[in-house]
């Protein structure tokens, strides 16, 4: 990756330099950033909060009322952490908030944070400052030709440059650092980093790794993470076979009630007929004709005559018969 070198003007010199892939080119390790920063952060705590408990207030010990029968809460002396101006339960105490981490992963988060600045466009170059006295419009100036007024800038100077460090350390979102000083959080706080010639190449030198041995580490990360992710959906698989497995399991040794006894009956019923109606020929019936309203009405009036005639038969016979003598 290259990139053009400015001039104090804010226009480009015709120079370009080569960034090392090791230190502005690597996969960026966010894990280990995030760890680094909250160590420098931890690291800046003074760890002296602390508030009075109970023990450490003076006062009475005396209980004030009863225990029982008031309705007030169950609480004893004045030195009560329930009561205002009472001891305070469970407050800090003084503690180291301090950690430390190894070297090669403060290293790893430096370079993470470099090559996240690089992609993100967030690296210039400049030719060296050349100011005589340190005078902070000078350095305003430049700043304002290059482009980066208003923002977070961090310069970095090869070695101690004392009038460019007085020149902008009293402007605002301006810090200027030795090259070889900064840390993950100062990369990360600033928007833009200002490299001066010799510095990019100090801290290069200092921040390079060999290439077999960055490839060879990102191949052993790359495949950790394989094996990680691949023992992770093995779990799950392992877990929903045995899910399936026991609701299988479940409905097999589950009686069947009487509702799903009839419903079984009822389709089987239901598949029956309509094979049949299936396989049987549809049978067309010829339906008689309707006789007419009054030949019906005609052949009533006939069977109510008929029907009276032999009752009144039966009765005149029933008057006929001779009375039997004793």
């Amino acid at each position: 990756m290259k990139l053009e070198v400015y001039s104090i003007d804010g226009k480009k010199n015709g120079k370009s330099v080569e960034l090392d892939a090791t230190v502005f080119g690597i996969k960026p390790n966010r894990t280990v950033m995030f760890e680094d920063v909250r160590r420098i952060q931890a690291n800046k705590r003074q760890g002296t909060a602390k508030t009075k408990e109970r023990g450490e207030i003076r006062g009475s010990t005396k209980k004030l009322f009863k225990q029982k029968g008031t309705g007030n809460a169950r609480r004893g002396d004045i030195k009560s952490p329930l009561l205002r101006g009472g001891g305070t339960a469970h407050g800090p105490r003084p503690r180291p908030y301090n950690f430390g981490m190894t070297k090669k992963a403060i290293q790893l988060a430096r370079r993470s944070a470099l090559s996240l600045k690089a992609t993100q466009e967030g690296v210039m170059v400049v030719e060296n400052f050349d100011f005589e006295t340190p005078r902070t419009k000078d350095m305003a100036i430049a700043l304002t030709n290059l482009g980066l007024e208003g923002k977070k800038i961090l310069v970095l100077t090869p070695g101690k440059v004392e009038s460019i460090y007085k020149s902008g350390r009293n402007l605002p979102g301006v810090r200027v650092l030795e090259s070889n000083k900064p840390t993950t959080f100062d990369i990360m706080h600033a928007e833009v980093l200002v490299f001066l010639e010799g510095g990019l190449e100090e801290l290069q030198s200092q921040l390079a790794v060999d290439p077999a041995v960055q490839k060879a580490r990102e191949t052993r990360v790359s495949e950790a993470q394989a094996k990680i992710e691949a023992a992770a959906k093995a779990k799950f698989e392992k877990k929903l076979a045995g899910a399936k497995k026991t609701a299988a399991s479940k409905s097999a040794s589950k009686p069947a009630t009487k509702s799903t006894v009839k419903k079984d009956e009822t389709t089987v019923a239901t598949t029956a007929t309509t094979k049949a109606t299936a396989e049987k020929p549809a049978e067309v019936e010829e339906k008689p004709k309707a006789a007419p309203k009054k030949a019906a009405a005609k052949t009533t009036a006939k069977k109510t005559t008929a029907t009276k005639s032999t009752t009144t038969k039966a009765s005149t016979t029933k008057k006929a018969a001779p009375k039997k003598t004793a």
